[in-house]
């Protein structure tokens, strides 16, 4: 009779302690029964308390100031998704800062609760640059694409004949792909910049960002830290049918190239548009002598801008048009 007792103990035991553990992982202490807690006593344990960086937002989050762990949706997003999950822990690297750009930024809850499955590059490059964020938050979806045959993609839709195509360089279409060692959409500024121009000079569509990607590391256009070298635009660009020559760092001298029908690309130093180096494409001139500028990596950007504004931070100019 006695090993029959055990056995029975044994069992409530188990029992008891899946229990417990079921507690623990939900977090939910509401739900303990009330003569579990002096048992857990008796033992040395304790229910489960949350931790001081836990928050479990509701679906009207409280206001930011004071602890800094909640949020507070703008007017015109006045709830928390429901595709999303409420509870984040803002121990784990970056989920606080991801939580924090919820209410301007929906679908940064959804990076927030599955930043284990998303590479750190890419959370960093969310939290840097917000406009990137629906982008990384599509990595659930499309998942690791490093490798990725040009020809797959289609560009077609995006190229209006008399127009630069405006193409971003975390487009999901080739932003997730490697260049070097990076992905296109942190380092493929270069080939990005000049996919928009040889579209726009050739009509031709295959030249897509992936395209031009591929051809600069063929060829040696890359550096070995992922930086596109000026050889790509002074040297690789004829292979797409294009005449190029530089320009000199002045005004009447960007303003007249342009008036001449051709597109710039420039090389950007550390100021308005990076904080390393970048490349930008310089469309037109306006009327106004402003011109117009599409960034590969903002759309925010990439908008007219005095050329006073601009010119002291190029470190580069090239102006390109169809050879002949």
């Amino acid at each position: 009779m006695s090993e029959w007792i055990k056995h029975i103990g044994r069992i409530l035991l188990l029992v008891g302690v899946v229990f417990l553990f079921s507690i623990i992982i939900t977090g939910n202490v509401s739900d303990m029964p009330s003569a579990i807690t002096p048992a857990l006593a008796a033992v040395g344990a304790s229910p489960f308390v949350p931790e001081p960086g836990f928050v479990r937002l509701s679906f009207t989050p409280p206001s930011p100031q004071g602890s800094g762990t909640t949020i507070t949706p703008q007017p015109h997003n006045t709830a928390v998704p429901t595709h999303a999950p409420t509870e984040f822990n803002l121990q784990i690297p970056h989920v606080a800062q991801l939580v924090e750009l919820i209410p301007y930024h929906p679908a940064a809850a959804d990076i927030a609760h599955n930043t284990w499955r998303i590479p750190i590059r890419l959370l960093e490059l969310a939290i840097h640059n917000n406009e990137t964020i629906d982008f990384v938050a599509s990595w659930l979806t499309y998942g690791r694409r490093g490798v990725i045959d040009p020809a797959d993609i289609d560009v077609s839709a995006d190229f209006i004949p008399g127009q630069v195509p405006h193409f971003l360089q975390w487009d999901a279409r080739w932003g997730f792909t490697y260049y070097g060692t990076e992905y296109m959409a942190i380092a493929g500024c270069g080939p990005t910049s000049l996919s928009m121009v040889a579209v726009a000079l050739t009509g031709n569509t295959a030249y897509n960002p992936r395209y031009v990607a591929d051809f600069a590391m063929r060829n040696g256009f890359i550096e070995p830290n992922n930086m596109t070298r000026w050889t790509l635009m002074s040297v690789g660009s004829p292979h797409f049918g294009l005449a190029v020559r530089e320009v000199m760092a002045d005004a009447n001298a960007i303003r007249n190239a342009l008036g001449r029908g051709e597109y710039i690309i420039a090389s950007m130093r550390s100021g308005i548009f990076t904080t390393v180096g970048h490349f930008i494409v310089i469309t037109c001139v306006n009327d106004d002598g402003t011109v117009n500028v599409l960034d590969s990596n903002s759309l925010i950007l990439s908008r007219a801008w005095p050329v006073s504004d601009i010119l002291p931070e190029m470190r580069n100019i090239w102006a390109f048009r169809l050879a002949d």
